[in-house]
């Protein structure tokens, strides 16, 4: 038989797609070439590590046929989020979890959780912070490249060094505190989490954990409820090799609950942009589940 573009379309099942230049001229050229040829691109052997810049990790193959059903169909994008967060949040340990853009996106969500919580006009506010918390309190040696997913709300980053430092910058002006997982306690000047945990409660505040660094293993991101922290960040593209674009927010009830009214797919929300699709929310809660 002879193998045209049509056969080639029909054998593998997509047939009816074969109208699509684009598809039927990738199915046409894939004996010769991948797609990464066609486009110019190399590919290279990954020395570094899980890093962003090369596409962080290799998805497991078995989620790409879940991934693909799931973009087959329309669904409620919130019910989903709803679904996947209960699943996720037993794995994890924590009253709530939803999924976001990596663990950036969820730190943004988190922030913009605690300084709005559900009211409605605060969430349609952001960035503009008149009248409400605009502070976010981050020890000196915690700062990184990331703590700009915080300053994306508007707020202001307060750098502190020590015990001392870090109760006299506390005002009614403090939404939360960032605190970097996996920065040893040990340092000089660095206040360990279970006294930031501690120091938020009796003040009224929550502690944001960025864990996306306390992988491998998962023990350390499921110790972290039972301390008290408020809000968890994960990647879920990196260790856990879930979609690249996935990342998790988990924790309190109330807070999870506040990110989702700021997240996409709501459109008056400083989240919007950073949209989860139903492919990335499957993806990444199956990585979980098999992490």
């Amino acid at each position: 038989m002879s193998l045209n573009r049509r056969n080639l379309l029909q054998s593998v099942g997509l047939g009816s797609l074969g109208s699509f230049w684009p598809l039927s001229k990738l199915a046409a050229a894939r004996p010769t070439a991948n797609v990464y040829q066609q486009l110019g691109v190399r590919p290279v052997i990954n020395c570094m590590g899980a890093w962003t810049v090369i596409g962080a990790s290799r998805q497991w193959p078995e989620l790409h046929a879940p991934m693909a059903e799931a973009s087959s169909q329309f669904v409620f994008l919130e019910e989903l989020q709803e679904k996947i967060g209960e699943r996720l949040s037993k794995l994890i340990g924590s009253e709530a979890a939803m999924v976001t853009t990596g663990a950036a996106g969820a730190i943004t969500l988190g922030t913009c959780a605690c300084l709005t919580g559900a009211d409605e006009e605060k969430i349609r506010r952001l960035p503009g912070l008149a009248g409400m918390k605009s502070e976010v309190l981050i020890q000196k040696r915690h700062r990184n490249n990331f703590d700009h997913s915080v300053r994306n709300t508007g707020v202001k980053l307060i750098e502190v060094e020590g015990k001392d430092q870090l109760l006299n910058a506390i005002s009614d002006r403090t939404a939360m505190l960032y605190h970097l997982g996996g920065s040893g306690a040990s340092r000089e000047m660095v206040v360990p989490l279970e006294e930031c945990i501690a120091i938020g409660k009796k003040a009224g505040f929550p502690v944001l954990v960025d864990a996306a660094n306390l992988l491998p293993s998962w023990k350390n991101v499921q110790e972290l409820t039972p301390l008290g922290v408020d809000l968890i960040c994960i990647s879920g593209g990196k260790h856990m090799r879930g979609p690249q674009c996935s990342g998790i927010l988990a924790g309190r009830k109330d807070l999870i609950r506040a990110a989702l009214l700021n997240a996409s797919p709501h459109e008056d929300a400083l989240g919007r942009p950073m949209k989860v699709g139903r492919e990335e929310m499957i993806g990444v809660w199956l990585a979980a589940e098999k992490y």
